[in-house]
Formats: C-alpha cells, structure tokens, sequence
C-alpha cells in the first residue's frame, strides 16, 4: 500500500512502479522455495530482469491510496528542482492473516492468484 498525504503529481518525484515486475519477481523467487531470498542481493536480481518493465507514476490526490502487490519493483526519483513542495507519503506494513497458499486452485487471495499465475 502506498498512502498518499499529499497531492502527488508527474511533477512532484512520484514514486515509480514496473508494471507487470510482479510476475517476474514470482519466477525468480520460486526456486528459493518457502525459505525465501537474501533481500539485498534478490533486489538487485529483480531490478535487472525487469529493466523492460514499462515504469508507471504513482500520482494521485491527497487521501489516495494505491494498493499495490508485495512482488512490485519500485522506486524513488530525485525531486527536481521544479518540485518545490514537500510531498508526503508512507508504505505501513501490511502482514498477511494466514500464511499464502500458492498451491490452491479457488478462493485464494488476489496475491496468490497473480503468483500461481505468473508460474503457470
């Protein structure tokens, strides 16, 4: 989740989503199993085989939330010099209630289903 305090515009060094990295991050993750990734170094894996990833701004109103899933490269931009008003956002955790279930067919959360898809 991405809260917007503030209004964020193209203008105002929006944070930057790689649309579709989601799927991506999904197959490189899936050989580490249940035991995961080494953060630092899987981040710096997914930053570059997304780099074909279309970027996508992430703008809005103040009060403006957008939901976004956890797999989602993104990133900071410098704030330009035309960027003169502070901009306000924050990304609180947001724990799952159960523990995922990538191996189910139906009645699955949209988080798995985008995994199990993304795996084939």
């Amino acid at each position: 989740m991405l809260f917007l305090y503030t209004d964020v515009g193209p203008d105002d060094a929006p944070t930057l989503l790689r649309s579709g990295s989601h799927h991506e991050v999904a197959r490189l993750l899936a050989p580490h199993g249940s035991a995961g990734a080494d953060w630092l170094p899987f981040c710096g894996e997914a930053v570059r085989a997304t780099a074909g990833c279309r970027e996508v701004a992430a703008t809005g109103r103040a009060g403006d939330v957008h939901l976004v899933h956890p797999f989602v490269v993104h990133r900071a931009q410098a704030m330009s010099s035309a960027a003169r008003r502070p901009r306000v956002i924050a990304q609180p955790p947001l724990e799952p209630a159960r523990e995922p279930a990538f191996d189910l067919v139906a009645g699955t959360a949209p988080v798995e289903r985008v995994v199990r898809e993304a795996l084939g």
